[in-house]
C-alpha cells in the first residue's frame, strides 16, 4: 500500500491562492457581465451602420454637467472601481513592487477596454447617451480600484482570511468589514457640490 504522501505547508499556501485566484477570476467575470447588461439595458437594439457607428463616436460630445447629471457621472466612476479592484486581484503576477505594476497596468488597459467598447455598443442601443465625460469618469473609477487594490489589497485579503477562519478575531474582523461597507454604502451616490448656486439648489 502507498504511503500517504503529506502536503506541506507551501504546496497548501500554493493550492489555496490558487483556488482564491480562481474565485476572484469568476467575481470579475460575473461583474464584468454585470456592468456590460446594466450598462446596455432595457437592451432596446438599433441597428446601425458599423462605419456610420464608429464616426458618431469619434465625434463624442464633453457635456457641461449639472448638478443632476453629476449623480450620474458618478455613478458611473464608482461603477469601475470594483472591476479595476477586482482585475488586478484576480490576474496572475507576483508580489513585488514590479509584479504590483505589471498586474494593475495590464487591469487598468483590460478595463478601459471594457469601458470604451461599452460606450461604443451604446450607440446601438436606445436611449443610452454617449459622452466623454461617461469614458473619463469610467476610467478614473478603474484607476481608483486598481490603486485601492495596491494599497491595500493585501489587507483586505487578511481581512478575509480571518473571517472565514472564524473565532474572535474573526468576528473582530467582520465587524471592521461591516464597518468599511456601511460607511461606503452611508455617504453613496458620493455627490459634491462645486458653487454656492448648486448649494442653494440642493437645501
Amino acid at each position: 500500500m502507498a504511503a500517504d504522501i503529506p502536503i506541506g505547508p507551501n504546496r497548501g499556501h500554493r493550492t489555496n491562492r490558487r483556488g482564491r485566484g480562481k474565485l476572484l477570476a469568476y467575481a470579475a467575470f460575473a461583474y464584468l457581465l454585470l456592468i456590460v447588461y446594466g450598462s446596455l439595458v432595457p437592451l432596446d437594439f438599433r441597428p446601425l451602420p458599423l462605419a456610420e457607428a464608429w464616426q458618431a463616436f469619434l465625434r463624442t460630445p464633453y457635456l457641461d454637467l449639472r448638478v443632476g447629471s453629476r449623480a450620474d457621472w458618478i455613478a458611473n466612476f464608482v461603477l469601475y472601481v470594483p472591476l479595476g479592484f477586482l482585475g488586478v486581484a484576480a490576474s496572475p503576477g507576483g508580489g513585488g513592487a514590479l509584479g504590483k505594476i505589471l498586474r494593475g497596468s495590464a487591469a487598468f488597459v483590460v478595463c478601459a477596454a471594457v469601458a470604451i467598447g461599452v460606450e461604443f455598443a451604446q450607440l446601438f442601443f436606445a436611449p443610452r447617451t454617449v459622452s466623454l465625460n461617461d469614458i473619463a469618469a469610467e476610467l478614473l473609477g478603474a484607476f481608483a480600484g486598481v490603486f485601492l487594490w495596491v494599497a491595500a489589497g493585501s489587507r483586505l485579503a487578511r481581512l478575509s482570511a480571518r473571517i472565514a477562519a472564524g473565532g474572535r478575531p474573526g468576528i473582530r474582523a467582520a465587524i471592521v468589514a461591516y464597518l468599511l461597507a456601511y460607511l461606503a454604502l452611508s455617504l453613496f451616490p458620493y455627490d459634491f457640490l462645486i458653487s454656492a448656486r448648486e448649494l442653494s439648489w440642493k437645501l
